[in-house]
């Protein structure tokens, strides 16, 4: 349920998807207390994934983000939109593997399973200045495994008037990929970050990954990140209908929600992100097509 007496700065699930979405200031600070991502009090992940804030545990959750919470300074809640007039990718060049420039998009249908509805991202900094990115979506129905993604770019990536994107590839974007099959029983989670130049003449190199049997979290070695997914009838913040089960309910593996901390993973040297990129994929490989997207710059 929703908390009382706070102000809901709502969005209708028909707005245009393309609405800023993250802008990523390295002089964020956040009270913190450690590297671990699931466990510092800045943002709860939980095992099953949750996007309502359990007043009990400190740290913001999903529902913060959604209502534009004061502690989430630099935050993005996208509600983007379904069906007919839904923005997605097309041609087989696009995929994680290909610069953006080679990307192409089209208005149509993507499989439900594939279908994003709601995404979310917000960048925090704990005690020790690491700089730290949670984020998360929903999808619009679970009758089949998920694969989902999240781009961090340092450009300004957004969408041209032939089919197109524009923008690039830089040296040093984030890519999490993360996947729940057999119902959640079994999840893994791996970051990529482009490397070898910017543009065409770069590729996503595999930074750190984790696959965990059981349980609907996945963390790597550390807890440098964590990806997380929902068991049967979590409850929504936010307005949501899924294809199959109740209103206002995730249902089995349709909400999901991770975080990354970028200093500990690449190092002090962690540049400015402009835009950010929610994504699903016909299939667990890194070359996989790319199916649905949310995007702002």
């Amino acid at each position: 349920m929703s908390k009382p007496n706070r102000k809901i700065r709502t969005a209708g699930r028909f707005l245009a998807p393309f609405v800023v979405v993250l802008a990523v200031l390295l002089s964020l600070f956040i009270t913190g207390s450690t590297r671990a991502v699931h466990t510092d009090g800045l943002f709860e992940i939980d095992d099953p994934a949750d996007a309502l804030n359990d007043e009990a545990l400190p740290g913001d959750d999903a529902e913060d983000i959604f209502l534009d919470s004061d502690s989430a300074l630099q935050s993005r809640f996208i509600q983007d939109a379904s069906g007919n007039d839904d923005d997605i990718f097309q041609t087989g060049g696009s995929k994680d593997t290909e610069d953006v420039s080679q990307w192409a998009r089209t208005t149509g249908n993507v499989p439900d399973k594939d279908d994003i509805l709601d995404a979310f991202a917000g960048a925090y900094t704990n005690s020790e200045g690491d700089l730290i990115l949670y984020f998360g979506a929903d999808r619009f129905a679970n009758n089949g495994d998920a694969q989902i993604g999240f781009w961090f770019f340092q450009d300004t990536v957004g969408v041209d008037d032939n089919s197109g994107f524009t923008g690039q590839h830089r040296v040093g974007d984030i890519l999490v990929l993360s996947n729940f099959v057999g119902g959640g029983d079994e999840s893994n989670i791996q970051i990529y970050e482009w490397q070898g130049g910017d543009g065409p003449s770069g590729s996503p190199v595999l930074l750190d990954e984790a696959t965990a049997e059981g349980g609907f979290r996945v963390c790597t070695l550390g807890d440098t990140a964590c990806a997380a997914t929902n068991a049967d009838g979590a409850e929504s913040p936010w307005p949501y209908e899924p294809k199959f089960g109740t209103a206002g309910e995730f249902p089995e593996v349709s909400y999901f929600e991770g975080g990354l901390n970028l200093t500990d993973l690449i190092g002090e040297d962690v540049g400015c992100f402009s835009s950010f990129m929610a994504e699903t994929r016909s299939s667990q490989s890194i070359n996989a097509q790319l199916k649905d997207y949310a995007l702002g710059q």
